[in-house]
């Protein structure tokens, strides 16, 4: 090659511009069921991804009959990062999945820390603060002093400490409600109505169904007993007071915490977004005056 043209490329190459283009960060959202909340959050980490460099590959845990072929699909295809919705997919990433490099997060999870065994496992979940959920009862029922809490012990032992906790600093009672199965609701309930000013709902496998939240609602409406609910069917069935959680702004918050991670910020302690719904037609029922 003549020793013009040789100089000719080494000039080309000395003044040209470009730079290397970064390889993008490769992420791995895993989803326990094809069902409404988790989609929803899945849409908001798409749509919190736009415009990022992180190319998102996404995987439903229920089309793989055999968990080998999900493991086979993940492992060694250099991901940087795993994000589970749900229970299953969580527990598939932290306790099934042989991948030693790579970033985890669940999100969309009840009571993470009873699932997964790392104690120090990262994520979003789906518990509004105990403390949070005082302040506003308060609030909004202030002649609430007896707050029954509908619960089994199997599942929410915990959460029911902590409320009796917390209960002395806002001045009111927690009355436990405590059934082991669903079929001992209704009589645990006739006996302590007149025992409770409000009836507080939460997260419980035992009582979870909606036939017996829309059982339960009505007997209490009948009794002038304000609900305290956690979702939109609460809302809808006549709960005074309702915590709502927006599944998509919680895949929103994923990202923006996985993001972080990725940079190699530490994990902070995170809240779900939550929004706070008044039934007013309900409160008006039980003769309560808009707060």
């Amino acid at each position: 090659m003549p020793i013009r043209i040789i100089i000719y490329i080494l000039i080309a190459i000395w003044v040209c511009p470009c730079e290397a283009v970064a390889e993008p960060t490769k992420a791995v959202c895993l989803v326990s069921r094809d069902i409404k909340p988790y989609i929803q959050a899945l849409e908001g980490i798409k749509l919190a991804l736009e415009g990022t460099s992180v190319k998102l590959s996404v995987f439903y845990l229920d089309k793989f009959a055999k968990s080998d072929v999900l493991q086979a699909k993940l492992t060694g295809k250099g991901y940087h990062l795993f994000m589970g919705i749900g229970t299953q997919a969580s527990r598939f990433i932290w306790q099934e999945l042989h991948q030693e490099t790579g970033i985890k997060l669940y999100t969309m999870l009840l009571n993470p820390q009873k699932i997964l065994t790392d104690q120090t496992a990262c994520g979003i979940s789906l518990n509004i603060p105990v403390k949070f959920q005082f302040e506003t009862m308060t609030k909004m029922l202030p002649h609430a002093q007896r707050i029954g809490l509908l619960y089994d012990p199997a599942n929410n032992t915990a959460f029911y400490q902590t409320a009796r906790y917390l209960a002395k600093a806002f001045k009111v009672q927690i009355v436990p409600l405590q059934v082991k199965s669903s079929k001992q609701i209704s009589l645990k309930l006739k006996k302590n109505w007149s025992q409770i000013d409000a009836l507080w709902l939460i997260p419980d496998h035992t009582v979870i169904s909606e036939s017996i939240i829309q059982y339960i609602i009505k007997k209490a409406l009948l009794k002038k007993i304000p609900v305290i609910g956690y979702n939109r069917f609460f809302y809808q069935s006549g709960a005074v007071l309702n915590f709502i959680v927006d599944y998509q702004k919680i895949g929103q918050q994923t990202v923006t915490l996985a993001l972080d991670l990725l940079e190699g910020k530490n994990c902070p302690d995170q809240s779900p977004q939550y929004y706070i719904w008044w039934n007013q037609k309900a409160a008006e029922r039980l003769g309560l005056d808009q707060p």
